[in-house]
């Protein structure tokens, strides 16, 4: 530190180099202030752009809605959406979704209720009764996590499309 110095009546002590290294300091603060309010904006936190992701194309017989971010014991939507061609002769359709995903998971409702539900080895069956129309069948899953981190999915039809997701679960 120097000694101060005099600017007309007044004596002013000043570290020319702190205070450059405080300017510095305040300038990157405040670009990372920005960067989290524009990820916020964009969904990174919650509702947003970012904040739902897609897998497929019901044009290819299955879509998979989701929440990419979601909370701890907060609910989560994921929506199947099937194309007509994938609906069998005998008006069902089997969802599948991987069952150590689904494990991480309390499912809160499914819409429409399933005709029957069962488990193979790294999946859980769902079947469904759904007629073959000009619009997709839409499934709905509303779920409530029950780990944060990073949960990586997979569902699918079966005997049909798979599709795999990831999402970050916030505490």
């Amino acid at each position: 530190m120097t000694s101060p110095k005099r600017v007309g009546s007044i004596e002013i002590s000043q570290d020319l180099k702190f205070q450059a290294r405080s300017w510095r300091a305040q300038r990157v603060a405040w670009v990372l202030m920005l960067f989290v309010a524009g990820a916020a904006l964009l969904g990174l936190f919650g509702g947003g752009p970012l904040a739902h992701g897609t897998a497929g194309s019901v044009e290819s017989g299955l879509r998979i809605e989701y929440d990419r971010f979601t909370r701890l014991r907060g609910q989560s939507r994921m929506t199947a959406e099937i194309g007509a061609s994938a609906i069998s002769s005998d008006s069902l359709v089997s969802v599948w979704v991987d069952r150590e995903w689904l494990d991480g998971h309390d499912v809160l409702s499914i819409t429409p209720s399933p005709k029957e539900s069962g488990l193979q080895a790294d999946r859980v069956v769902f079947t469904f009764r759904a007629t073959a129309g000009s619009r997709p069948v839409r499934i709905s899953f509303v779920l409530e996590p029950r780990r944060f981190g990073s949960a990586r999915g997979g569902a699918g039809l079966v005997g049909g499309p798979t599709r795999a997701f990831r999402q970050i679960i916030y505490p």
